[in-house]
């Protein structure tokens, strides 16, 4: 599998083509917010490939000061899913963020599911990140009413729970600005029992 760092025309081709299609709309950003992130140097889109053929796509939001990544948007080819495509992507991007903390998922938390299938569905996402070595940093967020499990990937090293906090405290920042963040944001460290 190939990893292509893609440019801005590549990443709209990408965003028109699949991405909105594979996200619900209320979680696909407009692409100029993308576009405006790219250009600052904030944003990075991968393409993984499998010969000349998109198997995969990453969307990533760096904190370069912290050398933590967010993992905004994956997803498989919907032709090839359940094939491993997703562990391989995974660990070619681990690869490619090797001098950064890690990379940081958010993923749905089972225990706010709407009903049993999107509970079934939440664990399922998590069971795979497990199974892609990614591991459960004890941070919890919530972001826009929808709240997650925040997952890690360490890639140079092991980070604590309160790194990948602030790191994710400060990536969100980059991601909704000003009052939004504070209204609509909500990061805390998971209470031991």
């Amino acid at each position: 599998m190939q990893a292509k760092l893609l440019s801005l025309a590549e990443c709209k081709r990408v965003y028109e083509d699949y991405l909105v299609k594979d996200f619900p709309a209320d979680e696909v950003k407009p692409f100029s917010s993308i576009r405006r992130m790219t250009q600052k140097g904030l944003y990075q889109s991968w393409g993984f490939y499998e010969e000349n053929d998109l198997a995969a796509y990453a969307f990533l939001c760096d904190d370069c000061r912290q050398r933590f990544s967010l993992l905004d948007y994956y997803a498989v080819n919907a032709s090839l899913r359940g094939r491993g495509y997703g562990q391989r992507a995974l660990a070619v991007l681990r690869e490619r963020y090797r001098a950064y903390k890690g990379v940081i998922i958010e993923s749905e938390n089972p225990d706010f599911a709407k009903n049993e299938e999107d509970r079934r569905t939440r664990v399922r996402r998590l069971a795979f990140y497990e199974k892609c070595g990614l591991t459960d940093s004890g941070v919890r967020g919530s972001a826009f009413g929808v709240e997650y499990r925040i997952l890690y990937a360490p890639c140079s090293g092991p980070a604590t729970n309160k790194e990948v906090k602030a790191a994710l405290a400060e990536i969100y920042r980059m991601l909704v600005p000003g009052e939004a963040y504070k209204k609509f944001i909500r990061i805390r460290l998971q209470e031991r029992g």
